[in-house]
């Protein structure tokens, strides 16, 4: 088979995707049900000061890797991207929410501050199955098939 592209820029997005996106979305759906069952059970019992601990912390974190990682992967910018490949990806709802709005999670003030992105959000997208295809597509575009 034959390279189309660098290797250290393939193994660079694929690692994005792979080893970052993919296991922090599954972490964010972790803990967005963790949090949902927290809730219910705290509603059937009177206020004890039990809150969600490090959840919401740890949310925050994961929202803000995947709002970052998926800036880099649909635009270029600081990081590597698609658009290195020579491939400029159509963004849907929520990736053009979660890139509007990424700054805004840094503290930084966004244009649209209303509408930033939860993880919920996140979590019930489709951006598993976006990430998944990416890497698919990726892959087929390193090598010459």
């Amino acid at each position: 088979m034959k390279k189309v592209t660098e290797r250290n820029h393939f193994e660079a997005l694929q690692h994005v995707i792979e080893i970052e996106c993919l296991p922090a979305l599954k972490a964010l759906s972790d803990i967005c049900k963790e949090e949902e069952r927290i809730t219910q059970e705290i509603k059937k019992l009177p206020y004890t000061g039990t809150g969600f601990g490090n959840l919401i912390t740890l949310k925050r974190a994961l929202v803000c890797l995947l709002c970052v990682r998926i800036a880099n992967i649909f635009k270029d910018g600081q990081g590597i991207s698609f658009q290195d490949f020579g491939i400029n990806l159509p963004q849907n709802k929520i990736v053009k929410k979660m890139i509007r709005t990424r700054h805004t999670w840094f503290g930084h003030i966004g244009k649209d501050t209303n509408e930033i992105v939860s993880g919920r959000e996140i979590v019930e997208s489709d951006l598993e199955n976006i990430l998944k295809n990416l890497s698919v597509l990726l892959t087929s575009r390193y090598f010459d098939k």
